[in-house]
């Protein structure tokens, strides 16, 4: 059986054609569990409605206090064997199930591809890319690359086009961080998880249809205390890969870029960026830029700038040439 984990706050414009598409799928062997979030709308009389109509379909009402907690709370009620996370406002393939289920068998962890839409107040379609990959066998040696996405594939970087094994997430214990408010949640929940695979699967078809909405996306919202979350973010994941031995350079590479990013999106203080280079320099130290971590010669020069910037304390030179290319 699979658990399909459903956070659900304020959804109610979005929630009934998430839970139809869920309900109506050929695949039927699962529970739906969906965790209102102390929502203030009609989201609970939603969940209810559906509750009441169809016996797989679980409620659980809690006070609000956000994704990684509600999804917490689902995998605490989950009773299936393999779990799935969708998001209230987004669209699965009808097929998914069908595909993810048959993909994981003798192994750990399964992907498909994914389309991502960013939609601006005006519910316009501003952007719309589609992740779509070949099939692929990743052995435990190879898993690393996964994570960090050496490739820029962005294979394993969410978790909604996934499906996992809940033996795996209980033994390990893992559980999303409800520390952190920048919105990656999902890729280090996903890192926790891949680091105990030793198989895994990737597989062609666009399953899943997420809609990044700029009214209510928490990673596209003003976040005053991002750096606190890069730090919590880089040693939790630092921590989770020592075991590992994870070449220094990737992991230097994969903060580096990270930090950028979060700088480009939240910032604009100076200070913010030698804040960033002192996180990187202090959890890996003597570690430098890789081009295993960029596969992009444009983006290899671009970030060893960045480093010689950073080095030579020049950031008001590195604010400029970031803001540039934005």
């Amino acid at each position: 059986m699979i658990s399909i984990i459903v956070p659900v706050y304020n959804g109610e414009k979005y929630l009934r054609k998430t839970i139809e598409l869920l309900l109506s799928q050929p695949y039927k062997n699962i529970e739906l569990i969906l965790v209102n979030d102390g929502s203030t709308d009609s989201s609970r009389e939603i969940c209810e409605e559906y509750r009441n109509n169809d016996g797989r379909v679980k409620l659980i009402n809690k006070q609000n206090e956000g994704i990684s907690a509600a999804r917490n709370t689902g995998l605490d009620k989950a009773h299936g064997d393999l779990i799935s996370f969708v998001d209230q406002d987004d669209e699965i393939d009808i097929s998914i199930y069908e595909l993810l289920s048959e993909a994981i068998k003798s192994f750990d962890f399964a992907v498909a591809g994914k389309q991502m839409q960013l939609i601006n107040e005006n519910s316009d379609v501003v952007s719309c890319v589609d992740y779509n990959f070949e099939e692929k066998i990743i052995h435990k040696n190879e898993i690393i690359d996964l994570c960090f996405n050496t490739d820029r594939k962005s294979i394993a970087l969410h978790l909604w086009n996934c499906l996992f094994k809940k033996s795996i997430i209980d033994s390990s214990k893992i559980r999303f961080n409800t520390n952190l408010r920048f919105g990656h949640e999902d890729t280090l929940f996903n890192i926790q998880y891949l680091q105990r695979c030793k198989k895994v699967h990737v597989v062609p078809g666009i399953v899943y249809r997420y809609f990044r909405r700029v009214s209510v996306s928490t990673s596209l919202k003003k976040n005053e205390l991002y750096l606190n979350d890069f730090n919590h973010y880089v040693d939790v994941v630092v921590n989770n890969t020592a075991e590992r031995r994870v070449d220094k350079d990737i992991l230097y590479t994969y903060f580096l870029r990270l930090g950028v990013s979060l700088y480009n999106q939240y910032s604009t203080s100076k200070k913010d960026l030698c804040s960033i280079c002192e996180i990187c320099k202090h959890y890996v130290p003597g570690g430098t830029v890789s081009y295993r971590g960029l596969r992009d010669y444009k983006a290899l020069a671009f970030y060893k700038m960045m480093q010689w910037l950073f080095d030579l304390k020049l950031y008001y030179i590195a604010d400029l040439i970031i803001k540039r290319i934005k």
